[in-house]
């Protein structure tokens, strides 16, 4: 993990076994850079049950999420498909799939085997160069209903979902103990909890570290807001999370209104949560 500046905001970066990390150039040997390919999707692997309801004795692909105007959506790719393999070649884990969607560049062409019904259809897709960040998330995101995810909660240990927060308005805060910039925005979380919880925000921090792991920042840092546990990253790969601190802000009909990459917007954030309360 390295920390990277933006100006005032400053943010951790790490990268997920379910989505593309930022794209690293690839220099050949003619000194041309060589993007990554893109697909702009969200993916998780299948149950076995359903696996063997299609006919498969080990992993499929499923589509969670498609980004509109990516390569996928071009090609139509659609939420909720299966995919069997790409070319000639099957993958058993996420990261399996996407090191080798990343190994072919921006422009080349990949075929999908999208399983259908009983049989298995090929999608040909152009991979794209994947955009920049900020632009990727918001193009995936603002205004659009926010994916419902399972967590466990710190506090006593049962399952929980978003959905158990319908009608308020949340701000998931993606964090964890590494992080100093996440730390660095506890106070102001606390501080917003205390004065706008009454009137229906809900914030909801979000780590992928176990109950152990976060017990002393808890107490140390005396978080007043509920915190969620994410061990299997399914928050994390919904909402395409790849730098820490990441904030998504939920007005009460369930759509993301705004995104915060980063420390340094508590006045900005107030500001949104705040219209949001009181519309």
């Amino acid at each position: 993990m390295f920390t990277v500046w933006f100006g005032l905001m400053y943010a951790c970066q790490e990268t997920t076994g379910v989505l593309q990390a930022a794209p690293e150039p690839q220099i050949s040997q003619s000194n041309t850079v060589r993007r990554k390919g893109f697909l702009g999707v969200t993916l998780e692997m299948s149950t076995p049950e359903m696996a063997m309801e299609k006919g498969y004795d080990r992993p499929l692909i499923v589509i969670r999420m498609v980004g509109p105007e990516s390569a996928a959506a071009a090609a139509g790719i659609q939420a909720d498909d299966v995919i069997a393999g790409a070319d000639e070649h099957t993958f058993e884990t996420i990261q399996d799939f996407v090191s080798y969607i990343q190994g072919k560049g921006a422009g080349e062409t990949v075929v999908l085997k999208r399983v259908s019904g009983s049989s298995v259809e090929d999608v040909t897709v152009m991979l794209a160069a994947r955009p920049g960040e900020a632009g990727l998330v918001r193009s995936m995101f603002i205004k659009r209903e926010a994916p419902s995810f399972s967590y466990r909660t710190y506090r006593d240990d049962r399952s929980a979902s978003l959905s158990d927060h319908k009608g308020k308005v949340v701000l998931i805060d993606f964090w964890a103990t590494w992080c100093g910039p996440c730390l660095m925005s506890i106070p102001k979380l606390n501080q917003l909890h205390d004065k706008y919880a009454e009137k229906g925000l809900v914030i909801l921090g979000v780590t992928d570290e176990p109950k152990d792991t976060i017990r002393s920042i808890a107490r140390r840092y005396n978080i007043a807001y509920p915190l969620g546990i994410d061990r299997e990253r399914e928050a994390f790969a919904s909402y395409f999370v790849s730098s820490l601190p990441t904030a998504f802000l939920i007005d009460r009909e369930g759509r993301v209104q705004e995104i915060f990459v980063g420390a340094g917007h508590s006045r900005r954030l107030e500001s949104k949560i705040e219209a949001l309360l009181n519309p």
